[in-house]
């Protein structure tokens, strides 16, 4: 924060102050930043100002947003607000609180933003997932997981940044200050020790996944193995029952894969290349 209290401006001639939305050079500087935020036709009459970690051209110093959890887990965000003075409130606004247009930002304003962000953060986890139970020791059931509504790394992280900006805007909206818009700017800032345990949880799911693919991949293959196998078994058993009923089936096969040099019921069967030879001429 500047730090530019400014005890001794006088406001009593406001409507002096300016002239075609410029500064007159008798009124105090510090004001008319109030007044050209607000007036009609005034310069820079709405503001977006970004309370970030790095340095930037709202302010060089860090002012990245602090909230925690339901479980009191500490985490930081950049946050953006649009915001402008009511025309007719500028002098009212400065003499309640003696500061500049920036520091009024940079003070109770951005006061009232960690305040309500965190209010809401408070009643969300960061991860659904982190906080469900895992699987008991020894085989035993997995207890009932617990309700979860809305993480911060899931759906949550936009439901509570809009359910702050309701009070935020409702507050300052009666001192004066219009706030038009309340925006994450990037993602938050989870400590080390979460995103470690997230990832390792992940490649866990990933891991037990992969196994179970391919566990249902071998029941697969091994029940179409067993298929086979019993579609085997089942022809062989047909073509058995087939050749019983039909003796002489078994005898033509028999003389077709011979070729005819082994007969069914022959008592002579000639064998090999030269088998030919062995057989005895007729007498002449």
């Amino acid at each position: 924060m500047r730090g530019r209290h400014v005890p001794g401006a006088d406001i009593s001639n406001v409507g002096d102050g300016l002239d075609g939305g410029r500064c007159a050079e008798s009124f105090p500087a510090v004001f008319c930043g109030y007044a050209q935020a607000g007036g009609g036709d005034a310069v820079g009459r709405q503001r977006i100002y970004s309370f970030t970690r790095e340095p930037n051209s709202d302010g060089k110093e860090n002012e990245e947003i602090a909230f925690a959890d339901q479980t009191g887990l500490p985490m930081t965000a950049d946050v953006q607000l649009t915001i402008k003075v009511q025309d007719n409130q500028a002098a009212e606004i400065f003499a309640k609180y003696r500061l500049d247009f920036d520091d009024l930002i940079d003070g109770p304003i951005r006061n009232d933003t960690r305040s309500f962000l965190s209010r809401e953060t408070e009643k969300v986890p960061v991860s659904c997932n982190l906080n469900q139970p895992t699987a008991a020791p020894g085989g035993a059931p997995t207890p009932a997981p617990i309700e979860c509504k809305g993480s911060l790394m899931g759906a949550g992280r936009q439901a509570v940044l809009q359910k702050a900006f309701i009070p935020l805007r409702a507050k300052w909206a009666a001192e004066g200050v219009e706030i038009s818009d309340l925006q994450w700017v990037g993602t938050i800032r989870y400590p080390d020790a979460i995103t470690n345990a997230i990832k390792a949880r992940t490649e866990t799911e990933q891991r037990t996944l992969a196994a179970q693919q391919r566990k249902a991949e071998a029941e697969a293959n091994a029940a179409a193995q067993i298929e086979t196998a019993r579609g085997v078994a089942e022809s062989t058993r047909l073509r058995g029952e087939a050749l019983r009923a039909n003796p002489e089936i078994i005898e033509q096969i028999y003389a077709e894969r011979s070729m005819g040099l082994c007969p069914p019921r022959a008592t002579t069967c000639i064998l090999g290349q030269g088998a030919w030879g062995l057989v005895p001429e007729a007498s002449k």
